[in-house]
């Protein structure tokens, strides 16, 4: 019998630990040491006990499948700059008013429970984008228009709203930007950014190489 990761779960190792999201039960998750190790064992083609396979399934983290699924963690394209529309992009304040809705939109899908359904959203549209090349100026109304955004919504962090929502208004209009989930440990904490190729679009280089990567999309 062959194994594969469960629909919707990815995961990152962080140190010699993984650490999985699973983006229908909208939740991040690591497993005990030794299943830890059962997996990442797996994961390097090294073999895993029967009875350590029927505990992963049983977690939820694999399923049997009848070919070999992929069992690899997220590597997205290392960032090496931030866009410089971050700051002195132009933008108009239609082009505001449809990012502060994009985000509010996403952010209600988020509290309900519904990531799954806006990632495979993205996921839908950004297979159907030829592949071109995208001209610098065709980002930076809503890449400005999104910072912009920001002062409507507190100091809250919404990143994730605010991610996913810059990057369903990109890739609706042919541009196939990443949306990026990252995990760091000690303490545990999530992050959210887009990404053009190795360009950050609305953060700092400098905080989201803090993170390792979780999901790409």
């Amino acid at each position: 019998m062959t194994y594969a990761l469960r629909h919707g779960i990815s995961y990152c190792v962080v140190g010699e630990t993984p650490i999985f999201l699973d983006e229908i039960g909208n939740r991040y998750f690591t497993l005990s040491e030794d299943l830890s190790s059962a997996f990442l064992d797996l994961a390097n083609s090294a073999g895993c006990e029967g009875r350590m396979l029927d505990r992963l399934i049983g977690k939820g983290v694999l399923v049997a499948a009848t070919k070999p699924g992929p069992v690899a963690p997220t590597v997205p394209r290392a960032p090496k700059s931030s866009s410089s529309y971050i700051t002195r992009g132009r933008c108009d304040p239609l082009d505001v008013l449809r990012a502060v809705i994009s985000q509010r939109t996403a952010l209600t899908r988020i509290k309900k429970g519904h990531l799954s359904h806006s990632l495979d959203r993205i996921r839908r549209v950004k297979a159907k984008i030829p592949s071109l090349e995208t001209p610098p100026t065709a980002i930076e109304r809503p890449i400005r228009a999104f910072e912009v955004a920001k002062l409507f919504f507190g100091h809250a962090d919404r990143c994730l709203p605010r991610s996913i929502a810059l990057t369903e208004h990109l890739v609706r209009r042919g541009i196939s930007a990443d949306l990026i989930l990252g995990v760091t440990v000690i303490p545990f904490a999530a992050h959210a950014w887009v990404q053009l190729h190795d360009i950050v679009l609305n953060d700092a280089v400098e905080e989201v190489r803090k993170y390792t990567p979780v999901l790409r999309v």
